[in-house]
């Protein structure tokens, strides 16, 4: 599969939601339920190392890194979905934390 066609396959899945979550269209592996001991890791691994950036690649809308208590300054995402109410989606999620 080429990078053109892998990203257009991800733009249909994303649009159509063919993952199937309520939740996100990210899929059931973005939900809340199932990322809190990964969000629980990133938190104590962001304070033991005293990181103020992070990379999320493969971020969706930002789900589930919304939720995350750590004290950072600066939160980047990046997916290979090309959609700007993802986008949209993400912004308004980092704002929030």
């Amino acid at each position: 599969m080429t990078d053109g066609s892998r990203i257009t396959r991800f733009n249909a899945i994303y649009s159509a939601n063919e993952w199937n979550s309520e939740e996100t269209r990210s899929g059931r592996g973005s939900e809340l339920s199932c990322t809190q001991h990964v969000m629980r890791i990133v938190d104590v691994a962001v304070i033991f190392t005293r990181a103020r950036t992070l990379l999320d690649a493969g971020c969706g809308e930002g789900n589930w890194l919304a939720g995350a208590k750590v004290p950072l300054n600066h939160i980047y995402g990046a997916d290979i979905v090309d959609d700007r109410a993802l986008q949209q989606q993400w912004e308004q999620r980092m704002r929030k934390r």
